[in-house]
């Protein structure tokens, strides 16, 4: 028989490992366009070993912040700042002497930044931003070239600011002494001015509109706005590409319709020569609207003209008057009429000849009475002068009147 087997004490290998903890906090809770935010990343190992090459990424959306313009306020020894194409990183330094760049265990750092908000920024945004804190258990590799990393992240939320907007009695018309109304008492067929105060932080805004709903027994006066832009630093002008579409399009047709003119002057206007010898009215045709246009179009450069619908429409006939002027400076606009339209435009003539014929046969016939009612009844019907002096004629051969 062999010998008993016997066990040696169990040998307890405990793992230690760092355990990191990223806190993110920002120094201002709100912002708008073009503010710098200070940013503060707090880490703590709570493990039980040393974190190797830390590194603290932000990834921030350009459309909210500026991200080539992130700097460094404040960093601990052994650790260097990087911008990168979509935020920044703050990382170990493998320059440094080792102890300086590493975290031991309940070693507490503080890394301090500021990120700057861009002009993209909308109002009243809530913006979330996530930082993630990589770091592994090792200095280097060893001869396996295993080793533990590990991340964690944290997140802060910044809040844009809004537009604000207030509304007060400005003053009245009311001029009497003693007035007859005051404070904000007034009187029917009292003009009443109303001030509002927009207050519009940092920021691009597009299509803002202000709208003020009057009460039933109060009217808007027209053109009666007025634009105080005192103590606003931003830039006003900047319209929206609907409103561009529109002006181009208005443009084009003002321009289109004086190359026009230009075309048809020389053929309908003449020479002092013609002055009193000829009859047209083709460049009488062509100018009286022409001054009537420019006359509403310069009275526009000064008021909203055309906001008043009878202005507009009045502005769309005349344009049309001039436009058809445009058939006398080229032949491309005369058609010469087919078949079809030449006998439809022929019908009316021909039923007058069919009717002075009859009449005729009428009177032939011996039948002169009757002749002569169908010639009465006719003769203001007929298309063509030439038929009804014929007509007349025929009606006074017979003894009858028109």
């Amino acid at each position: 028989t062999g010998a008993a087997l016997t066990n040696s004490t169990p040998v307890i290998t405990k793992v230690q490992e760092p355990l990191l903890v990223l806190t993110k906090d920002l120094i201002q809770t709100t912002a708008d366009a073009g503010d710098l935010v200070g940013v503060v990343f707090t880490v703590t190992n709570k493990g039980t070993a040393s974190a190797y090459d830390l590194s603290i990424t932000d990834v921030l959306n350009p459309f909210y912040f500026d991200t080539n313009a992130s700097i460094a306020v404040a960093l601990p020894t052994g650790y260097v700042f990087s911008v990168i194409s979509n935020g920044f990183t703050v990382h170990s330094d493998t320059n440094s002497a080792t102890g300086t760049n590493t975290m031991e265990p309940g070693e507490y750092l503080s890394f301090t930044c500021q990120v700057t908000m861009a002009q993209s920024m909308p109002l009243n945004t809530s913006i979330t931003n996530t930082a993630t804190l990589g770091y592994d258990s090792l200095a280097g590799t060893n001869i396996y070239a295993i080793q533990r990393s590990r991340t964690t992240n944290a997140t802060d939320t910044i809040q844009g600011l809004n537009l604000t907007i207030a509304k007060s009695l400005y003053g009245t018309s009311e001029t009497n002494i003693p007035p007859d109304s005051v404070t904000t008492n007034v009187q029917i067929g009292e003009r009443v001015t109303y001030k509002i105060d927009v207050s519009i932080p940092e920021s691009t805004v597009t299509n803002l509109q202000v709208v003020d709903v009057l009460p039933v027994g109060m009217a808007f006066i027209t053109n009666s706005m007025r634009l105080d832009t005192n103590g606003f630093g931003g830039t006003l002008g900047v319209v929206s590409k609907y409103v561009a579409m529109g002006a181009g399009l208005v443009a084009a047709a003002w321009v289109l319709l004086f190359a026009g003119v230009c075309r048809t002057w020389r053929r309908v206007s003449g020479t002092a020569a013609d002055l009193g010898s000829r009859q047209s009215n083709k460049f009488a045709l062509l100018l009286g609207p022409l001054l009537g246009l420019t006359a509403l179009l310069l009275h526009s450069f000064v008021d909203f003209n055309f906001h008043i619908p009878a202005n507009a429409i009045l502005a769309i006939t005349l344009m049309a008057v001039v436009s058809s002027c445009q058939r006398f400076s080229t032949e491309k606009h005369w058609k010469a009429p087919k078949l079809p339209a030449k006998l439809q435009a022929q019908a009316p003539a021909r039923a007058d000849r069919a009717v002075l014929e009859r009449a005729r046969l009428l009177a032939r016939s011996g039948k002169p009475e009757e002749a002569k009612k169908l010639l009465q009844a006719f003769p203001q019907d007929f298309k063509d002068s030439q038929l009804r002096a014929d007509a007349d004629k025929q009606l006074a051969a017979l003894g009858g009147t028109p």
